[in-house]
C-alpha cells in the first residue's frame, strides 16, 4: 500500500465515522507530491525532510516540489528547532507561523 492510499483510507473510514476533519497533521514519512495533493483538500501541516527541500535556513514562503512529471506547490517554514537542527513543515494554512511550527 502506497503512503497516499494509507492517508485515503484514514480519511475515508474517518469521513464515513460522520465526523469532521479540522486539520490533518502527518510526520515526514508521509512527504510526497501524491499525499500533498491529496491533503490539498483538507487543512494540513506535513513535517518535510529537510534535506529534501535543499533549505537549510529560515525560510518561509511558497514551495513547489516536483516528481515524476508532478508537482505540488505549499506554504513551507523552515525553521531553527532545537539541538541547533532546522526543521521543515509544509501547510496549507493561511495562519500565524509560530501556529504551525508548535
Amino acid at each position: 500500500m502506497t503512503r497516499v492510499e494509507i492517508v485515503k483510507n484514514l480519511m475515508e473510514h474517518i469521513l464515513a465515522l460522520g465526523l469532521e476533519i479540522e486539520l490533518v497533521v502527518l510526520d515526514a514519512g508521509f512527504y510526497s507530491v501524491d499525499v500533498i495533493n491529496y491533503l490539498s483538500r483538507f487543512n494540513y501541516i506535513i513535517a518535510v525532510p529537510v534535506e529534501k527541500v535543499g533549505k537549510h535556513r529560515n525560510f518561509d514562503g511558497e514551495y513547489t516540489v516536483k516528481s515524476s512529471g508532478k508537482k505540488a506547490t505549499f506554504w513551507l517554514i523552515v525553521h531553527h528547532g532545537r539541538e541547533k537542527k532546522y526543521l521543515a513543515k509544509g501547510t496549507n494554512l493561511d495562519v500565524n507561523r509560530s501556529i504551525v511550527i508548535k
